[in-house]
């Protein structure tokens, strides 16, 4: 059987990461993050709370205590399924909000609008490892699944249909005139975008894209409540 050179695949991957505009470069980074948390390594960076600082813990060891006391330890440490659901919300509200004032202040500049991106990207991971930290990975992974299923861009065109500021800022009907008319090309990194084969010069349907978002949202929610 054939078998492609890794200096090939190598090659390839380089190039398109060189070539490929700058929000698709950052989007790479994704991936890779999820890759490393659910290492097993990654839990080494994972601060582990002090006993002593939980009201009604003991500062005795679990041996001390027996199994009892030790589950009781745990059962307060670990988040509740709300508790969860509402840093998803506001960690994706957020980043939402981050990105209509963001985008729209450095728009149609070729020198901010990369920089931008760049700190949209740090950002992104920042509130990654603070939901990886604060309620656990799965929340982390069920953040990221709403950015890659396109429900930030949702919650983008949703701030600009609640807020239409107006002047060089996008106006209200930009839901309308971009994804309802089916012109949006710059959704290729999402699962639909990649069935399409990441074409960045191809227009993707409307209710393609709203389709994912609320595929990737009850996803994401059940995720988050489940694991």
């Amino acid at each position: 059987m054939y078998r492609i050179p890794e200096a090939r695949i190598a090659s390839v991957f380089t190039n398109h990461m060189f070539t490929a505009s700058v929000p698709m470069r950052v989007g790479y980074v994704f991936p890779l993050l999820f890759l490393f948390l659910m290492h097993p390594m990654a839990a080494q960076y994972r601060l582990t709370p002090n006993p002593g600082s939980i009201p009604g813990a003991s500062l005795k060891t679990p041996t001390e205590h027996g199994d009892a006391a030790t589950d009781s330890l745990t059962a307060q440490l670990q988040p509740t399924a709300g508790e969860k659901l509402l840093y998803l919300a506001g960690a994706a509200l957020g980043m939402g909000l981050f990105d209509y004032v963001g985008f729209n202040l450095v728009r149609d500049n070729d020198v901010t609008t990369p920089i931008y991106r760049v700190v949209q990207g740090l950002t992104q991971i920042g509130v990654s490892w603070l939901l990886y930290e604060k309620v656990g990975l799965p929340t982390a992974i069920a953040f990221n699944l709403v950015w890659w299923t396109w429900g930030l861009d949702a919650l983008f065109y949703g701030y600009t249909e609640l807020f239409n500021v107006g002047g060089s800022w996008r106006t209200r009907g930009t839901f309308n005139r971009e994804v309802n008319a089916n012109h949006v090309k710059w959704a290729s990194w999402t699962p639909v975008g990649i069935a399409q084969g990441m074409d960045p010069d191809k227009a993707i349907a409307g209710d393609a894209l709203i389709a994912q978002v609320l595929v990737g949202a009850a996803l994401a929610v059940t995720i988050t409540i489940s694991l």
